[in-house]
């Protein structure tokens, strides 16, 4: 019977990121689209429930793209586009890990409307 259900969302999502970082003296925003494969909240809870998977692990799993990112840069100083290696890139920075894996939660899942 299940096999004849499915939601009625798409298999990808697209997360918003905004956070900021301190460049020289100056906090600087980031303000980008990243795209997702969306996991339902069971692929969510065998992910991270022996707590080993880290967060940029998990996000490394399901990133397949972006737009209007300006934090990974090639040496002209020009944003990137995607891929595994400028992945990677953005995912070494502190806390951006756990932004886009907050962030990833949030678009997602179910929000309550008032």
């Amino acid at each position: 019977m299940t096999d004849q259900l499915t939601l009625a969302v798409e298999d990808t999502v697209d997360v918003p990121v905004k956070f900021t970082m301190k460049v020289k003296s100056v906090n600087k925003l980031f303000s980008f689209t990243v795209t997702c494969d969306r996991m339902d909240q069971e692929q969510i809870n065998e992910c991270m429930e022996d707590g080993k998977q880290k967060v940029t692990d998990f996000m490394r799993g399901v990133m397949r793209g972006w737009s209007g990112q300006r934090l990974v840069l090639d040496a002209a100083g020009n944003p990137v586009e995607f891929s595994e290696a400028a992945r990677d890139m953005m995912l070494k920075a502190a806390g951006v890990g756990t932004v886009l894996f907050n962030a990833y939660l949030t678009e997602t899942g179910a929000k309550p409307k008032n």
